[in-house]
C-alpha cells in the first residue's frame, strides 16, 4: 500500500479538486483466482471472493483519500464486491445496474456514463445524435433517486483517435446534444431538437474552428449506420492491432465465463481447470481436452457472447442462470459416477448455449418444429422435483415465459421421450411412486422396450460406463435400482416411451 499512498500524496498536491478517480474497472480476476498470495489473504481476512478482495483495496484507498479531504470515484465494476460508503462516487458505465441502484438507495451518488449513449469513441453507427436525443437523461436505475444522480459524463477514449480533427468529429455534435438535454431541453420531437442544435454547433465551430460530424451522421439510416460500424470495426481490428485486440476481447469473454461458472455453482477445481484450458487456447497452445474442460469453456464463452449480443440477449436473468446451470450439474454428475470432475455432455449443451432449451422451474423445454409446426420436447433433469405442485408450476411458468419471449411456442404441444414414461416401470414401482404419477399426465404414442438410455440415469453412471456395464456390479441402493437390476437379470430392459402431455400432473 505504501507505493499507492505515495502516488496519491503527489496527486493530491498537484490537483486541488474535491474528487480523485482511481478506476477499478476491467480488472479480470483470472489471475487473482490462481494467485497464492491473493488466496492466502482472502483466507486470513475472511474475504469471500476476489471481487470482495478488490473492494478491500479500494476501501483502503478511499479511506486514505478521505483523510486528505477528497472523495473517491470508481467505476461501477467495484460494486461487484459489495456496496461502498458515502465518500465514494460510482461512475456507471456498463452492466450491474441493480447494484448502482442499491448504492443510490443507500445514499451513494452516481455519474451516468452509459456506453451505448455516452461513449463517444463509439461510432455514429452505434450512437448517433438522435440516440442521444431519444435517451432519457435519468436512467432506469436512478428513477426516483434523481437527487443522487450527479450528472452525465461522456468519455472519448482515444486508442483509435489519432488527431484533433478526428476527436472533434467524434465529440461534436454529440457532446453539444448532451449539453442541451442536460440543461432541460424540452423539444417535443427530433426536428425541433435538431433545429435548436444547429445554432449551438455554429457557435462552437466559430469559436474553436473545430468541425463536428455533418448532418448525415446525426440520424443515420440503417444502411449508413451499418457501413459506419464496419469502418469502425476495420479500424479497431486493423492488421497491426488485430492479434492484440482479438486476444484482449477474448480474455474478457473468458473472465465472464469464469464468473458465470461461479454463479451457477461450478466446482472450483473444475472452474480453474476450464479457465486454464481457455487461457492456453487463447495463447495458441495445444491443450488436451481429455476431461472436457476445453469444450466446456468454449461453450460457456459462446454462451456469454450470446447473452450480450445473441439469442440470450434480453431474456430474464433467472432463466439464463437456471438454464446454464446444467453445465455445473453435468460436471457434478460425472464426479458422482467416477470420483473425478469432468464434462462429457458437450454434444447436448449446445442447446443451452444457443437458447433453444430453457430450464423453467423444475423441467427443461426444448423448442423444436416439425411438419405440424412448433412443439416442445420436455426434458427431466436429474435434480427435478417430481411433485405435482412443482411440475404444474413449471408448465405454467413455461407458458408465461414463451408467451412473452417465444410466442410461436406459447400454446405449442409438449412432448416427451424418456425412460421415465416406460410402462415397464409399473412392474417395479408402487402405484404411489412419483414417477408413475408423472407418467399419468401423458398419452403414450410409442414404446421402445429394448432401449438402454435408462441405465446411466438410474444407476448414476456415465454413458461410457453404462455402455459396457456388468449387471451384477450395478448398485442396489434404492428400490428402483433393485427392481430394475432384477429385471435386467431376467434379460429385460426398462426401455423408453414417447408421449404427449395431456393433463395436469396429479
Amino acid at each position: 500500500m505504501q507505493i499507492i499512498r505515495d502516488i496519491l500524496d503527489e496527486i493530491v498536491d498537484l490537483f486541488p479538486f474535491p474528487m480523485v478517480h482511481i478506476g477499478g474497472d476491467e480488472a479480470p480476476k483470472l489471475r487473482w483466482r490462481r494467485c497464492p498470495d491473493c488466496q492466502r489473504r482472502m483466507r486470513e481476512q475472511g474475504i469471500e471472493s476476489e471481487d470482495a478482495l478488490q473492494r478491500r483495496l479500494v476501501l483502503d484507498i478511499g479511506e486514505y483519500l478521505a483523510k486528505k479531504g477528497r472523495r473517491t470515484i470508481v467505476w461501477n465494476d467495484v460494486l461487484a464486491g459489495g456496496l461502498l460508503p458515502g465518500h465514494f462516487v460510482v461512475q456507471q458505465w456498463l452492466g450491474d445496474a441493480p447494484l448502482a441502484r442499491a448504492f443510490m438507495e443507500a445514499g451513494g451518488q452516481v455519474i451516468c456514463s452509459d456506453t451505448r449513449h455516452y461513449y463517444f469513441d463509439y461510432p455514429y453507427g452505434v450512437t448517433d445524435v438522435h440516440a442521444v436525443f431519444d435517451h432519457p437523461m435519468v436512467p432506469d436505475y436512478a428513477v426516483g433517486l434523481e437527487e443522487n444522480l450527479l450528472g452525465v459524463e461522456c468519455p472519448l477514449w482515444t486508442e483509435y483517435v489519432t488527431n484533433l480533427d478526428r476527436a472533434s468529429f467524434m465529440l461534436l455534435p454529440r457532446m453539444a446534444a448532451v449539453g442541451l438535454r442536460a440543461m432541460g431541453d424540452d423539444s417535443p420531437d427530433w426536428e425541433t431538437f435538431a433545429a435548436r442544435l444547429r445554432p449551438v454547433m455554429a457557435r462552437i465551430e466559430a469559436a474553436t474552428a473545430l468541425r463536428g460530424a455533418p448532418e448525415d451522421f446525426w440520424r443515420m439510416a440503417p444502411g449508413a449506420a451499418e457501413a459506419d460500424r464496419a469502418y469502425w470495426h476495420a479500424l479497431v481490428f486493423a492488421q497491426g492491432a488485430q492479434p492484440y485486440a482479438v486476444y484482449e476481447r477474448q480474455l474478457v469473454v473468458l473472465e465472464k465465463a469464469e464468473r458465470l461458472m461461479e454463479r451457477i455453482g461450478m466446482p472450483r477445481e473444475f472452474l480453474l481447470r476450464s479457465g486454464d484450458a481457455g487461457m492456453a487456447m487463447l495463447a495458441g497452445e495445444n491443450a488436451s481436452d481429455d476431461d472436457g474442460a476445453l469444450t466446456l469453456v468454449r461453450q460457456l464463452m459462446k454462451a456469454v457472447q450470446n447473452r450480450e449480443e445473441g439469442p440470450w440477449a434480453d431474456l430474464p436473468e433467472d432463466v439464463w442462470l437456471s438454464t446454464t446451470g446444467a453445465f455445473a450439474r453435468f460436471v457434478r454428475e460425472h464426479h458422482r459416477a467416477t470420483g473425478r470432475y469432468a464434462f462429457d455432455r458437450g454434444f447436448w449443451t449446445t442447446r443451452q448455449v444457443n437458447a433453444v432449451l430453457f430450464r423453467l422451474g423444475t423441467l427443461e423445454y426444448e423448442l423444436l418444429r416439425d411438419d405440424d409446426g412448433p412443439y416442445m420436447d420436455l426434458h427431466i433433469p436429474s435434480d427435478a422435483d417430481l411433485t405435482p405442485g412443482a411440475l404444474n408450476a413449471s408448465v405454467a411458468e413455461a407458458r408465461r415465459f414463451l408467451a412473452e419471449y417465444r410466442p410461436d411456442w406459447a400454446a405449442a404441444p409438449i412432448r416427451c421421450c424418456s425412460w421415465l414414461l416406460s410402462p415397464a416401470l409399473r412392474e417395479v414401482l408402487p402405484e404411489s411412486s412419483r414417477i408413475l404419477r408423472f407418467q399419468a399426465a401423458f398419452d403414450l404414442s410409442e414404446v421402445e422396450p429394448a432401449d438402454r438410455e435408462y441405465i446411466p440415469w438410474i444407476f448414476n453412471l456415465t454413458e461410457a460406463q453404462a455402455a459396457d456395464c456388468d449387471v451384477e456390479t450395478l448398485p442396489e441402493n434404492t428400490s428402483l435400482q433393485r427392481g430394475v437390476k432384477a429385471m435386467m437379470r431376467r434379460g429385460r430392459h426398462v426401455g423408453l416411451a414417447h408421449g404427449a402431455l395431456a393433463r395436469a400432473f396429479a
